[in-house]
């Protein structure tokens, strides 16, 4: 596996790492070894199989986004080496991972590819942004809550504003006003006619309204499973807390850092449920197990995942240019 550990990727290490330091020093490490005494295994094992339902939902999403759509076990295989690469890998790499792995699979543009790759996390984004909208509505939120969703909602709207007017802008266009060379024009030309074909599907409703509802029931699966995390733990809380921890962490972990998010999630994690009393001890607990049970049975199934699809490790990479143009 080709990677490139860069200054800003060991930023992301060393920022995990001092908050792991500060969460265990504020934090009795004893007290939060003894929650663990008493966790029940039902709800953990159902939090297990939900983990790879959402996988489906964003494995669906995806294909309804792709022209020509590849078969739905091949997208959820990819999907899980994403997930696997995001594990072992820092700044969450695993989505340039799982696009090229795809690219490479089903001879994909690497251009069209990447292009539905970003407008399938455009509608993860989508779904997200529904329920930070609601929640204000329904309930009090932490003002460091609020401060994080407005931020996202300016960035998520830049995202989607450049996207449509890439869409409205015609290629020929965009090249008529370079000041380049014909043969220059023609390769942007070229990229940019595949890039609009990875996001076309944003210009059909039906597909773009069965994206969204995908997204919407994929949050709901998660909701649930930090519901059920909790319930564990034997901590009878409603549901918004589970809401609110879920949009916490998928907040914190924008922030570039270690792999598979170390140390930014457990933080959101004792925040949100510090938020509903929840002693800090307790919640690092809870933190911990619904990471662990997300990271490790996903990545060992997205290291199966490699042979399915034909490929071995070596092949799955970082590198642009090792995909099909």
């Amino acid at each position: 596996m080709k990677y490139e550990l860069n200054d800003w990727k060991i930023a992301g290490f060393l920022l995990s790492i001092t908050l792991f330091v500060l969460l265990f020093y504020f934090i009795d490490f004893r007290e939060a070894l003894e929650a663990f005494r008493n966790v029940r295994p039902l709800e953990l094992t159902i939090v297990f199989f939900l983990n790879f339902v959402v996988i489906i939902f964003k494995s669906i999403r995806w294909q309804i986004l792709l022209t020509p759509r590849p078969r739905l076990v091949i997208l959820f295989l990819t999907n899980l080496v994403g997930f696997m690469a995001n594990t072992i890998l820092p700044a969450r790499a695993g989505e340039l991972v799982r696009a090229l792995v795809l690219g490479k699979k089903e001879n994909i543009s690497k251009t069209t590819v990447l292009g539905s790759a970003a407008l399938d996390r455009i509608f993860e984004g989508i779904g997200m942004l529904i329920l930070l909208v609601i929640m204000p509505l329904i309930m009090e939120t932490p003002d460091w809550m609020k401060k994080g969703t407005f931020g996202f909602i300016i960035f998520f709207s830049a995202i989607f504003i450049v996207i449509i007017l890439m869409m409205k802008l015609s290629p020929e266009t965009l090249v008529k006003y370079l000041p380049l060379s014909n043969k220059t024009n023609e390769v942007i030309k070229n990229i940019f006619e595949k890039l609009q074909k990875g996001f076309e599907a944003i210009n059909n409703l039906k597909t773009s309204s069965a994206a969204t509802l995908l997204s919407l029931l994929g949050w709901i699966t998660q909701i649930f499973m930090i519901h059920l995390v909790i319930l564990s733990f034997g901590i009878h809380l409603s549901p918004l807390a589970a809401l609110m921890t879920l949009l916490a962490v998928n907040i914190a972990i924008m922030i570039p850092a270690a792999p598979g998010s170390l140390g930014t999630f457990e933080l959101s994690v004792v925040l949100a449920l510090g938020f509903f009393g929840i002693e800090k001890s307790l919640a690092l607990s809870i933190a911990l197990t619904y990471h662990f049970i997300q990271l490790i049975p996903v990545t060992i199934a997205g290291v199966i995942s490699i042979p399915l699809l034909g490929m071995k490790f070596r092949d799955i990479d970082t590198n642009i240019e090792s995909a099909n143009d």
